[in-house]
């Protein structure tokens, strides 16, 4: 899954660039750079499948075995949190700015301020965002389960279809009630509001599920699981790698239109973020009119991607899966969670030494952004490794 690491790279480098870029004139392709919601869009259905990818084979029904997934789930996470909040605390003393006290800190730190008002570093609250998801994805993946188990591959897609519709329907209510006008509060509760990305992840976790389904498919030459059941729920004696070693052509589905339609899911992403025009009231990342469709809106073309460029498997990737596949690409985007993470206090400490307003400045951020910070902190993940490590 090289591609996935490629679009976590140019997800985290699009969302630095959306808050930090200089900014000059009028937005280039409709303000493209700043519609980083689809970006975040991305994040939480990937995490979702990354997760799943992971662990959907492992057994989490025993106390052991859930707190080995929550230690490699929240470890590198939590680490890296508290290291950029020290940072960030650090850089805003240094600048004479307000950071708030000890105890604000120590809220942020035991995330419980965030639900509140913003800590320090701001991009913290993807984490505050995603930690029901993380928490609950045990519970998620008995439903998944569940739900393949009683309806395949079909129940699957008529899941994901329901959890779009809770996902995406607020905004289609408030866009059609307030005649096309939804405003940045309502963004910011569709967004930022914990409980607003669980069916995104959720629709990450059954996108997986149809992956090691066609995968266990193409290994038996069945439709289902000989074994356990068509899910593999709780089959201890798997390896969780969930996929074949060679993915094979097989149903309905040749493997020249999965690439096809892999390149056709990113096409649609892609195109809507260049061409759909901006509402004039929009002004950089003061999303409002229609922008706030996008928070979930693309969550179906998202999950399309990454469940067509999985099952192409290695040697036959969609053009888009190749491209983002760039060793560069995948070298930078194992560490896009650092990236993000320490985006704000990176810009503060330069803010010390550098006019940000210039560009060369801002080049020089975003070379020290990939490299050095997001190195040293991303180390510390090699003895709490993530799921994402494990795919590789």
């Amino acid at each position: 899954l090289r591609h996935l690491e490629g679009a976590r790279c140019l997800a985290s480098f699009w969302i630095v660039c959306a808050h930090y870029m200089p900014r000059r004139g009028a937005p280039m392709l409709h303000g493209a750079v700043f519609r980083v919601n689809v970006a975040v869009c991305f994040f939480v259905v990937a995490s979702g499948f990354v997760t799943h990818w992971a662990y959907g084979s492992l057994c989490l029904s025993g106390v052991g075995a859930l707190v080995d997934f929550y230690l490699r789930r929240f470890g590198r996470v939590f680490v890296t949190f508290w290291v950029a909040l020290a940072l960030a605390v650090a850089a805003l003393a240094a600048l004479g700015e307000d950071w708030g006290d000890a105890w604000y800190v120590t809220r942020c730190a035991l995330f419980i301020e965030q639900w509140v008002r913003w800590c320090p570093n701001g991009p913290s609250w993807f984490v505050f965002a995603m930690l029901p998801s993380w928490l609950l994805y045990p519970l998620t993946r008995r439903v998944v389960a569940s739900v393949e188990d009683r309806g395949g591959a079909q129940g699957l897609l008529w899941f994901m279809g329901a959890l779009y519709t809770v996902s995406f329907g607020p905004a289609v209510a408030l866009f059609l009630i307030q005649r096309g006008n939804i405003t940045m509060q309502q963004h910011a509760d569709m967004s930022f509001w914990p409980p607003a990305q669980l069916a995104d992840f959720a629709m990450g976790v059954a996108t997986a599920a149809l992956v090691r389904r066609r995968d266990r498919r193409d290994v038996d030459g069945l439709d289902v699981l000989v074994a356990a059941g068509s899910s593999g729920e709780d089959s201890c004696g798997s390896d969780g790698s969930g996929a074949s070693p060679a993915r094979r052509a097989s149903g309905l589905v040749s493997t020249r239109l999965q690439r096809r339609l892999a390149d056709a899911c990113a096409a649609v992403v892609v195109m809507l973020v260049l061409l759909l025009p901006r509402p004039e009231e929009t002004v950089a990342l003061n999303l409002n009119g229609w922008e706030p469709m996008l928070d979930h809106g693309l969550a179906p073309a998202l999950s399309g991607f990454l469940y067509f460029a999985a099952v192409c498997g290695d040697g036959e990737e969609s053009v888009a899966a190749r491209a983002l596949g760039h060793e560069a690409l995948v070298s930078l985007g194992a560490d896009s969670f650092e990236v993000y993470i320490f985006q704000r206090p990176v810009h503060d400490i330069f803010r010390l030494l550098l006019d940000m307003s210039a560009t060369q400045a801002f080049v020089a951020y975003v070379v020290v952004r990939g490299g050095v910070p997001s190195r040293c902190a991303g180390a510390g993940g090699r003895f709490l490794p993530t799921p994402h490590r494990r795919l590789r």
